[in-house]
């Protein structure tokens, strides 16, 4: 599995999809399409303009029946969602599950199955001011945890390393990547290039 995945701006941007396509041919091997104020329609129309063979690709949000409908097979729960569906997450589903835990304990506590999560804010973050630093900083990830974690929050080039130090399967990158979408792929691409650099056991 990729050690590093994009996550899409909440915001709309100017030639998103463009950015989109040039990061998957950049080498881009998982990205997060989260548009929390998209209405499933505006989820789809936007998802017809990325080129379907990178839908092995995606990884959905929200409306996730559209992941059964479109060829799709990530589908991501967010931490409320997880606990007001109880037990449907432990039903057999022909994809890949993800969720996102905003304390170590939350990991531990946690008994439905996903392939990954993520953890946060490992940084205070870069896209979302005031949301910062939560998670302790000399905390070392238990490799006997079934479920891979990657960090999220405040991540970028320059502190890669030092998340993936800590035991983090990898990392989720949003502001390094979107904030300056004019650089996305230079910035994309130094952190791919740190990630391929500090592959660990797991």
């Amino acid at each position: 599995m990729t050690r590093l995945i994009v996550i899409s701006s909440e915001n709309d941007i100017a030639g998103e999809i463009r950015y989109i396509h040039n990061l998957f041919e950049q080498g881009m091997e998982l990205f997060h399409l989260r548009k929390p104020h998209w209405t499933a329609y505006e989820q789809e129309t936007f998802l017809k303009r990325i080129d379907s063979c990178f839908y092995p690709k995606i990884s959905l949000h929200q409306h996730h029946e559209q992941a059964m409908t479109s060829g799709l097979n990530h589908i991501h729960m967010h931490a409320m969602a997880r606990e007001t569906n109880g037990d449907k997450m432990d039903e057999p589903l022909n994809c890949i599950k993800s969720t996102s835990f905003h304390s170590y304990a939350e990991i531990i506590s946690c008994r439905k199955n996903f392939d990954y999560a993520f953890l946060s804010p490992v940084f205070t973050s870069i896209s979302k001011p005031g949301y910062t630093q939560n998670i302790d900083p000399d905390l070392i990830i238990d490799q006997r945890i079934p479920v891979k974690i990657f960090g999220l929050g405040g991540i970028n080039s320059r502190n890669a390393q030092s998340v993936l130090a800590r035991g983090f399967y990898g990392v989720a990158v949003l502001g390094s990547i979107w904030n300056d979408p004019a650089k996305a792929c230079a910035n994309f691409n130094e952190l791919k290039n740190v990630c391929n650099n500090n592959v660990h056991m797991y």
